[in-house]
C-alpha cells in the first residue's frame, strides 16, 4: 500500500505540469502506483489500445504525453506479485464536471468488471502553489486513503485492516444444518 510521503516524493521528483485540478488527482493516482512498486509502460495514446492487456508492453517508459488529451489519461504498470507472476495493471482517468471518474483493471482478473472509483477534484485542488507541489493538494492524506482503498487493495487482493482480529463473517464458511434423528 502506498503512503502519503511515498506518493508526495513521486510527485515531487517527477516535477509534472498540471493544468487543473483533474491533472492533479489523475498525476496522483499514477504516483500512488509507482510509489507502490509498479513499473510505468505505457501512457497516453498507446494505454488506450484494445489489445493493452492482452499483449502488454515490457519495456519501462517516460511520463511523456500522460496529459496529452484534455479530458482523459491513461497509464499501463506492470509488477511482478509475490508468486513470481507479471500483472500488468490500466488505468483510465476520464474527467466529467467537477469528478474524474477512474477505471482500473488488471489482468490477473481479465473477465472481471473494471474497479470504478469517482473523484470530485474539488475536494483535493489546493490552488495553484507552483514552487511546492505540496501545498496544490488539499486532504491529501484523505485522497491518498481513498486510493488505496478503493483501488490499490482491490487491484492487489489484499485486504482492508480491520479492528478486529476476527475474519469478516462473509469470511467464514458456511456451516451446513444438521439434523438430529430421534431414537
Amino acid at each position: 500500500m502506498a503512503n502519503e510521503g511515498g506518493v508526495m516524493a513521486v510527485i515531487r521528483a517527477t516535477r509534472p505540469n498540471f493544468r487543473n485540478a483533474h491533472d492533479k488527482v489523475g498525476f496522483a493516482v499514477h504516483a500512488m502506483f509507482l510509489s507502490s512498486g509498479y513499473l510505468l509502460t505505457a501512457t497516453g495514446t498507446q494505454a488506450f489500445s484494445d489489445t493493452i492487456l492482452t499483449c502488454p508492453p515490457s519495456e519501462e517508459v517516460g511520463i511523456e504525453g500522460w496529459n496529452q488529451s484534455e479530458d482523459s489519461c491513461g497509464f499501463v504498470y506492470s509488477k511482478i506479485d509475490k508468486k513470481g507472476l507479471k500483472c500488468t495493471i490500466l488505468v483510465k482517468c476520464l474527467v466529467m464536471g467537477v469528478f474524474l471518474v477512474i477505471d482500473a483493471m488488471s489482468s490477473k482478473y481479465p473477465n472481471k468488471e473494471p474497479l470504478i472509483l469517482q473523484i470530485n477534484v474539488n475536494d483535493y485542488d489546493g490552488g495553484d502553489g507552483r514552487t511546492n507541489f505540496a501545498n496544490q493538494f488539499r486532504n491529501f492524506d484523505k485522497l491518498i486513503k481513498k486510493l488505496n482503498s478503493e483501488l490499490l487493495s482491490k487491484l492487489e487482493d489484499t485486504p482492508k485492516p480491520t479492528g478486529s482480529s476476527f475474519p469478516p463473517s462473509s469470511a467464514t464458511p458456511p456451516v451446513a444444518p444438521r439434523t438430529v434423528e430421534p431414537r
